[in-house]
């Protein structure tokens, strides 16, 4: 910013710098035209020429008015220098001080400056623990983000990138719906940040998305991130990948499904009823057999309809008599059936709709809830009317029902399959006649079989000896299971084996479950590794017992070097009472110790602040056997935190002794912070104005334009002042306003009275200089039109109105000159009106003058700019080509011979001659390139006049 001294110098020096150009012009100018009159008075007596004496008297004339009339200017503006002189000293001097104060506000300004600095050093702190904090999502197998209450991203891990598929660098800083691929679905970000930042609670929600490979599907899980004091800081979103489990529950919906279509391309009447007996399904082989509709029988009849009644009545006397006691009813020989054994599979006969009878091998299988509660019944019967001659057959399937839960496969002895049960069928997917006379494993084995482990079930068989394991084979439709195999042989009286019994149970379930617990466990501590954190456990006598690995990037010690150790042998002795206090209290509450930190020493002497969890462990008697826990490293927290606190101490002590009012807003208005100065400038104390709003004290809209100025502030992040009119004061007040990270803005603003007055006292006398100078710029004009009116009349013929004989030698020499530095052509036509003097003594120097005026105006369209054209003397006139060669300057001098030749004239045709000269190397004057071209005329003349000739031709000839 300028000071106040170079503002008022500057038009003194320029005007000083004017009133010695005038004086030197004037002088010149005066010398100029006496030169003129001189010469025009010589001429004039020496010709006896009255208009050259004219002009001499004109030029005398004006000469003594622009005398005049500049002397009287001249002391006028001497007197204006004088008092401008004075006033500027005056204003130099207050300047002085202006200055001055300037300088302490400068240096105030880098005191200020200096804070913001200290305030960036805070923030970029807050950004090295929340890059920290990021750190710990980088190895984590699920995808995780942060967010603000805004909705915008502040962290996404890679993993998230890769869930969403959206690069870090697209989604940081962006909306939370662009980073998550939801930008269709405002009202889900909406409720997802009234949950998190509003109700603090956490929301789940599974998204679908198109990417290049297909559909992909994610489960979210978004909570809100507290600080120690349960403050809500932002928010955290989770991700994992479901795409593979809803594939798996589409699949499941698919083969429930396929099992409908199976159970009703059975051959086996399947019907299944509630806990009440009633009919709740049944397949179309049910339907054939009975003779019934499904819809005659769902909801209406129950299982004893389907039986004649006097077999029902002759199986409730048998269950009578076996118990001693009566049943409430024919249904309850079935409740009495299952709770003998979960499947019961007998002869019975079926009464079809048309009250004929049919046998059939029924099993009755109880539906059971997870806590083995009876849910319902399932009956699966076969038409063994045609079969029922074969009584060994029907035994051994009875005896097979009566063993088996699910999968039973009956071989001879030699290992062949003999039977399959539909329970096989329905779990492996193979039909009976497929499998009939095969080995049980041979047509079910895949990739991911354990071949071992199937050649051990197969010597099983061989040796027809008992087996239980577990084996993972396939389906027809390539889709793996696992299967846990009773192998059971069947022997005679003297111990041969006449059978082998194959009992299978899926227990695919189980097994991944199995392998997802192994996982999970091996993620988790996966997940605590790249964390930071290690993992120990100690004994009832708080002696490590187990230490991970990664205690030795923590604290220097290996894991064997730390067992049989306490932890409290690495801490400094001043906290051990205070932690054996703290861990007795969660022995004796039960209760977790959740984030304890400690000053620790490592192995080589070094500080080491840790963070630790762990919970009690207890056995069935209540006892106590130890604690598990994890450590964490915070120590560059810890001493980030400390320099933190140093920084804010050091910047308040900054802001409170700087004599300029601040205060520091959130995104919504409230104050976070306000100086002393401020406060005494409000009238209260700074505390009572923590957290209330700022226009809560500036309710009048003449404080519309400071609202306007932090809202501005606000949406583009960048800096801006305003200096602001306080009307009920009539004060001026300096706003200067600073966006910060957090959204809000900090605010420095100081009374600027005392400046704005002293501004506009400068700001008069510069008009007053102004209005001075512009009435001398318009007496100079006034001046320098006269002088080219002047400059006009010297350089110009009268008569013609082109430029005169003078002119004419100062154009030229200008343009050698030109013509020796830059190399370009120049040439010289000098022209002569043929027999003038002839036309003057037959028509008198009236119609002479006329001839030359015309003569004047022809050459002046035919010779344009950057030629020149002027009155050489008398009937002579002359033409000076630029940047012609000498066949464009004899092109030139022809264009004004035949425009002259073809004009209609007055009492006779006029015709010119003109003679061409070229400026070359071995022309050394100007005397001497006109001299050639008068020569060439003065040949054009001899050869008839009406002509245009070159000297270079003349030369030619002279050589020849």
């Amino acid at each position: 910013m300028p000071t106040i001294v170079n503002v008022t110098e500057r038009p003194q020096e320029k005007k000083l710098a004017k009133d010695r150009k005038i004086r030197t012009s004037f002088a010149l100018f005066i010398a100029i035209q006496i030169g003129v009159c001189v010469v025009l008075i010589i001429r004039g007596f020496s010709g006896l020429n009255w208009v050259p004496l004219v002009l001499a008297g004109v030029g005398i004339t004006v000469g003594v008015l622009n005398y005049v009339i500049l002397r009287r200017v001249f002391k006028a503006v001497e007197a204006d220098c004088d008092l401008l002189t004075e006033e500027n000293r005056a204003l130099l001097e207050r300047g002085a001080e202006i200055q001055q104060a300037l300088a302490e506000q400068e240096e105030r300004e880098e005191q200020l400056q200096q804070a913001l600095e200290i305030a960036e050093i805070q923030k970029s702190m807050q950004e090295h623990a929340s890059r920290r904090f990021q750190s710990l999502f980088e190895g984590l197998p699920v995808g995780a983000i942060t967010f603000d209450n805004e909705g915008t991203i502040f962290e996404a891990n890679p993993k998230m990138s890769e869930l969403v598929g959206v690069p870090g660098h697209y989604a940081v800083l962006h909306p939370l719906a662009k980073g998550l691929r939801c930008e269709d679905k405002p009202e889900l970000i909406s409720e997802i940040l009234e949950t998190v930042f509003e109700k603090g609670e956490m929301m789940s929600y599974d998204h679908s998305f198109e990417l290049e490979g297909g559909e992909r599907s994610i489960t979210l899980k978004f909570f809100p991130l507290r600080n120690r004091d349960g403050d809500i800081l932002g928010g955290i979103a989770c991700g994992l990948d479901i795409t593979d489990e809803l594939q798996a529950k589409q699949k499941i919906e698919s083969m429930a499904a396929l099992q409908s279509a199976v159970l009703d391309a059975a051959e086996y009447s399947i019907v299944w009823a509630d806990q009440d007996c009633k009919i709740i399904g049944m397949n179309a082989a049910a339907e054939q057999m009975l003779g019934y509709d499904s819809d005659d029988c769902i909801g209406i009849k129950t299982l004893a309809d389907f039986h004649p009644p006097t077999e029902m009545f002759l199986r409730q006397a048998e269950i009578e008599a076996k118990l001693g006691e009566d049943l409430d009813g024919v249904l309850d020989v079935f409740h009495h059936m299952i709770s003998q054994e979960n499947v019961s599979e007998s002869e019975w006969q079926y009464l079809r709709s048309d009250e004929d009878t049919i046998d059939v091998n029924l099993s009755l299988t109880a539906l059971r809830s997870e806590d083995e509660n009876v849910l319902g019944y399932l009956t699966v019967a076969k038409n063994i009317t045609e079969q029922k001659a074969i009584a060994e057959r029907l035994k051994m399937l009875s005896m097979v029902a009566e063993q088996s839960l699910n999968s039973v496969l009956i071989l001879d002895a030699s290992g062949h399959i003999l039977f399959a049960n539909p329970a096989f069928t329905s779990m492996t997917g193979f039909g009976v006649d497929e499998v009939i006379g095969t080995t049980p494993f041979m047509f079910r084995i895949g990739d991911e079989t354990d071949s071992d482990e199937k050649g051990a079930f197969n010597e099983t068989i061989r040796r027809q000896n008992e087996k239980r394991g577990e084996l993972q084979m396939v389906r027809p439709n390539g889709e793996s299971y696992w299967s846990r195999i009773t192998i059971t042989p069947v022997r005679s009286e003297n111990g041969i084996c006449t059978h082998i019994v194959v009992i299978e149970d899926d227990v695919t379930d189980q097994k991944e479950a199995q392998l997802q617990i192994a996982e999970s466990e091996a993620r988790f501590r996966d997940v605590v590794e790249s964390a930071g954190e290690y993992i120990w456990e100690v004994d009832k006598d708080f002696r490590f017992i187990f230490v991970s690995s990664k205690v030795e990037d923590v604290l220097g010690y290996t894991p064997d070097e730390m067992l049989g150790h306490s932890p409290l042998d690495y801490i400094e002795k001043a906290e051990v009472r205070n932690v054996q206090n703290l861990i007795a209290g969660s022995v004796l509450d039960n209760e977790p110790l959740r984030n304890l930190v400690l000053n620790s020493h490592g192995k080589f002497g070094q500080q080491v602040w840790q963070k630790m969890n762990a919970i009690p462990v207890f056995d069935a008697d209540g006892e106590l056997r130890g604690f598990r826990g994890t450590g964490l490293d915070i120590t560059e927290q810890k001493f980030a935190e400390e320099a933190l606190a140093a920084a804010n101490q050091r910047v308040k002590r900054i802001l409170e002794s700087i004599n300029d009012s601040f205060y520091s807003l959130d995104s919504s208005g409230r104050y976070t912070y306000v100086n002393s100065s401020a406060a005494k400038n409000s009238g209260v104390e700074p505390g009572a104005l923590i957290g209330t709003n700022v226009w809560e004290g500036m309710p009048e809209d003449f404080w519309e334009p400071v609202r306007r100025l932090f809202e501005r502030v606000k949406e583009s992040g960048e800096t801006e002042n305003l200096e602001f009119m306080y009307p009920p004061s009539g004060s001026w007040l300096d706003f200067r306003a600073y966006a910060n990270q957090d959204g809000g803005i900090s605010v420095f603003y100081q009374d600027i009275s005392t400046r704005k007055d002293t501004e506009r006292q400068i700001e008069d006398q510069m008009a007053r200089l102004n209005e001075a100078y512009l009435q001398m710029e318009i007496q100079q004009s006034q001046l320098q039109k006269a002088n080219e009116k002047l400059m006009n009349l010297a350089s110009t013929d009268g008569l013609t109105g082109l430029k005169n004989h003078k002119t004419f030698q100062e154009f030229l020499a200008d343009k050698m000159a030109v013509a020796d530095r830059a190399g370009i052509s120049i040439g010289v036509s000098l022209m002569d009106v043929d027999k003038f003097k002839l036309f003057n003594d037959g028509f008198g120097h009236l119609a002479g003058d006329e001839v030359l005026k015309r003569v004047a105006q022809t050459l002046q369209k035919c010779v344009q700019e950057p030629h020149f054209v002027a009155r050489y003397g008398g009937e002579e006139f002359v033409i000076v080509g630029v940047g012609l060669t000498e066949d464009g300057m004899f092109e030139l001098a022809e264009d004004c011979r035949i425009s002259l030749e073809e004009q209609e004239w007055p009492h006779r045709q006029v015709t010119a001659s003109f003679g061409v000269s070229m400026y070359t190397p071995e022309v050394e004057t100007r005397a001497e390139l006109i001299d050639r071209a008068d020569k060439a005329l003065y040949v054009a003349k001899e050869e008839g006049r009406n002509r245009v000739k070159r000297w270079s031709d003349m030369a030619d000839k002279k050589a020849a």
